[in-house]
């Protein structure tokens, strides 16, 4: 959450004074009921004060959403764009955390209805869902990679020496991790979302079940990327 706040905060940064009462303006009418009380908005001194209004009313998952559609409606098409890109990777985290999450009530439900596996086997298949901090024994936790792992690497090679370079290692060890690479080069504004969209549909109309999703941006930022 710290992360994204802190990222609110840079966005904002970048509006004039005008632009900040605009967005406080559109503000009160954008995002799910209830909303940010109006006065709350007109006393927020800084744009470090806004942006914890905003994470503390819509959390991670809204915050990007309701910012998306205030700079529609202040035509900052730079910043929707932004912001359409961390929602798509908001949806794809999402996804691979209910791929995992799923995948463990279908074993406990299956257990409960007399299928195969024993006390034993249940045991180790839900140890191997859980992240390495909810670690309760001894024993170093891991996740079930056994299912495909999707990976999409974009890079931005216009500009960067030693980029293809870069790409060549990322290609080899996501080949060593036995994942599939989706590869996006030196992609514009519009390729790029499109590309992401892809990738993300692509996951969500598969049949089975994938372990991993990795998702990587090589660039050093700019206008249009």
């Amino acid at each position: 959450m710290e992360a994204l706040r802190a990222r609110v905060v840079s966005t904002l940064d970048r509006l004039s004074p005008p632009e900040l009462e605009e967005f406080k303006f559109y503000l009160r009418s954008s995002g799910k009921k209830p909303r940010i009380p109006m006065e709350d908005l007109d006393t927020a001194p800084t744009t470090s004060a806004l942006a914890d209004l905003l994470v503390k009313r819509y959390v991670v998952s809204g915050t990007p959403r309701v910012l998306v559609r205030v700079f529609q409606r202040m035509r900052r098409n730079d910043l929707v764009a932004e912001w359409v890109l961390q929602n798509i990777m908001l949806d794809i985290l999402r996804w691979c955390g209910w791929i995992l999450r799923n995948s463990q009530h279908q074993i406990l439900q299956r257990d409960k209805k007399g299928g195969p596996f024993s006390p034993k086997i249940l045991s180790v298949l839900t140890m191997t869902l859980k992240r390495q901090y909810e670690n309760d024994g001894p024993k170093m936790e891991r996740y079930n990679m056994e299912k495909p792992r999707k990976a999409f690497v974009m890079c931005v090679k216009t500009g960067r020496p030693g980029a293809k370079q870069d790409m060549k290692r990322m290609r080899n060890w996501l080949k060593a991790c036995k994942f599939e690479c989706t590869s996006c080069i030196n992609p514009d504004e519009k390729g790029l979302m499109e590309k992401l969209r892809e990738f993300r549909d692509g996951i969500n109309k598969r049949k089975d079940d994938v372990s991993c999703c990795l998702v990587t941006l090589m660039a050093h930022g700019g206008k249009a990327l």
